[in-house]
């Protein structure tokens, strides 16, 4: 900065008038004049090449900086020339990894896929909320809540497992792998303020995800006015979807869509509380 500062003014007041050299000057000090001039011409030369090395850097950045993803959201990296690498594909507990009737074991290959694998199921999750959103942004008719999602914990997963699917494969002698009987580690919930769209939004997403499953909670015909009528869809991107490079990473993922009104939405957490604590007759 010093180089700077004593060169532009050396160069002003040169320019100004303020130093000259007389034929007298030039006689009786030609030497401390001349040594002025070349440590200004230095500064100026320095001065030069500090700002071409700054334009080079910005330019080196501009053409390097590349965006990178994790788990805790995007980031800048910059300084290195990298391509983007998309994860296509969901990562196996392990390279070998089989099914077996090894219930202690399939908990631990579970519990490393989950790990291995949270990245890639928290994009997907905001991946659908973001274009099931677009989508319902696009039919002003029906009314939204909101849309939400959510990542099934680990210890829920196991217990779901263990309780809905485990009696019945172990009496029948039956490998398996957790994660294969898992179909909500994603789920998704719009909310709607009509009943009567719950049907029209159950249609509008099956246009653009493919339905492995479907699931209608309704009121049984013994007319248990405490149960609340909803549905659920087990849904994968369909394949005009997934050929998007945006969708790549998120393509193999499955995940549950539960559809509500408010209304019903309200009474699914209400209805457990309720029974649990006696306040109503059941018969």
């Amino acid at each position: 900065m010093t180089w700077a500062v004593v060169a532009l003014l050396l160069v002003r007041t040169r320019r100004s008038g303020a130093v000259t050299r007389s034929t007298a000057e030039r006689m009786t000090c030609p030497c401390r004049f001349d040594w002025l001039m070349a440590w200004a011409r230095k500064g100026m030369n320095h001065l030069a090449a500090r700002v071409r090395t700054l334009i080079r850097s910005c330019a080196s950045i501009g053409n390097n900086a590349s965006c990178s993803e994790d788990i805790g959201g995007p980031s800048l990296d910059i300084g290195r020339s990298q391509s983007i690498v998309v994860k296509s594909k969901l990562i196996n507990a392990t390279e070998d990894s089989v099914p077996s009737s090894d219930f202690s074991q399939e908990k631990i290959n579970f519990n490393s896929y989950y790990e291995k694998n949270l990245g890639i199921l928290k994009e997907a999750r905001n991946s659908f909320i973001a274009l099931i959103t677009a989508l319902l942004r696009q039919k002003p008719d029906i009314r939204i809540s909101k849309v939400e999602g959510r990542i099934k914990e680990e210890g829920e997963c196991i217990a779901k497992f263990s309780e809905k699917y485990l009696p019945d494969l172990e009496r029948n002698n039956i490998d398996y792998e957790i994660r294969d009987h898992i179909t909500d580690l994603v789920g998704l919930r719009i909310v709607c303020l009509d009943d009567e769209d719950v049907e029209k939004i159950s249609a509008l997403v099956q246009e653009h995800f493919d339905k492995a499953r479907q699931v209608e909670d309704a009121a049984p015909e013994n007319g248990d006015v405490l149960e609340y009528k909803g549905i659920h869809l087990d849904l994968k991107l369909n394949d005009r979807r997934s050929d998007l490079f945006e969708y790549q990473s998120c393509k193999d993922v499955g995940f549950e869509l539960q559809i509500r009104s408010i209304a019903q939405d309200s009474w699914s957490v209400l209805h457990p509380k309720i029974k649990l604590r006696n306040l109503l007759p059941f018969h």
